[in-house]
């Protein structure tokens, strides 16, 4: 999948590029049902084409509930099963101080852009 692709809602934009499949939020607010589900439909669509690794930016997303964190989590099992791994990228503070509070980043390698998650996947192999 080359092109970019999204969902109904518009919620998620799609692209992938050589080690991983890298997965942008449309929205700066994911926190209202219709927005998390499209969220979460999405993603849930993506794994069931099994990407071997995944890289999630935040550029851009002022502000999200938690449970797209648990959506994460979910994404985060299944590819690591595959022996691939899920990376965090482009937080703001806030965000990323929930992620940190939580202990999430044991959990998830986060890093600042895109393309410092997408140079490590590349290390990685």
């Amino acid at each position: 999948m080359s092109e970019e692709t999204n969902n109904k809602n518009n919620a998620v934009i799609c692209r992938q590029t050589g080690k991983a499949l890298v997965v942008s939020f449309r929205e700066k607010l994911i926190y209202d049902v219709s927005a998390v589900e499209a969220v979460e439909g999405k993603i849930r669509s993506l794994l069931e084409d099994g990407p071997e690794n995944m890289v999630i930016n935040f550029a851009g997303v002022d502000f999200m509930v938690t449970r797209v964190i648990n959506i994460l989590l979910v994404a985060l099992k299944q590819i690591r099963t595959g022996g691939g791994e899920v990376y965090l990228a482009g937080m703001n503070a806030n965000i990323r101080r929930v992620f940190d509070i939580m202990r999430l980043n044991v959990v998830f390698k986060i890093f600042e852009s895109e393309e410092e998650a997408l140079a490590a996947l590349e290390k990685r192999s």
